[in-house]
């Protein structure tokens, strides 16, 4: 277009020329077939850390390493809050009825646990880590998805 109103010696700049319009996304997001939902569905009914896991992960869109990383205290069950850095989420049903199971597991399985996450496992209970990828990963082992 500017090409054509130069050559007619309407305007003498391309004023777009030099405007970066960034770069593509390496991949966009899919949705899930209603299979893959009734898969995730009822895997998560049996497992408490998998259902707050999606939540996290799928509800609240939270990158894995920020799920990992997440301390129990952002989960405020009393005001129904989730709290990452400086910004507060509410928290709908679902997400806030996974995080109660969770914790309660959590205070059952490990009562005296003095590790700061809201996630943790065998290996990090007794230690101030976080749960690796490879727990994130056993969770997800034969689901349709990636905490990705």
């Amino acid at each position: 277009m500017f090409k054509t109103l130069k050559s007619e010696r309407l305007v003498f700049a391309n004023p777009a020329r030099g405007v970066s319009l960034g770069c593509r996304p390496s991949s966009v997001p899919t949705p899930l077939s209603p299979e893959s939902i009734r898969r995730l569905t009822a895997a998560a009914e049996t497992n408490p850390a998998l259902k707050l896991l999606i939540a996290l992960v799928g509800i609240h869109a939270l990158y894995p390493h920020q799920a990992r990383a997440l301390p129990l205290t952002a989960v405020d069950l009393s005001r129904g809050r989730l709290t990452l850095g400086d910004i507060e989420h509410p928290l709908d049903a679902f997400p806030q009825q996974a995080a109660v199971d969770y914790i309660h597991l959590r205070r059952q399985r490990w009562p005296h646990t003095h590790n700061p996450h809201l996630f943790i496992s065998s290996q990090t209970a007794h230690t101030p880590a976080p749960v690796t990828t490879g727990w994130m990963q056993s969770l997800l082992r034969g689901l349709p998805v990636t905490a990705q």
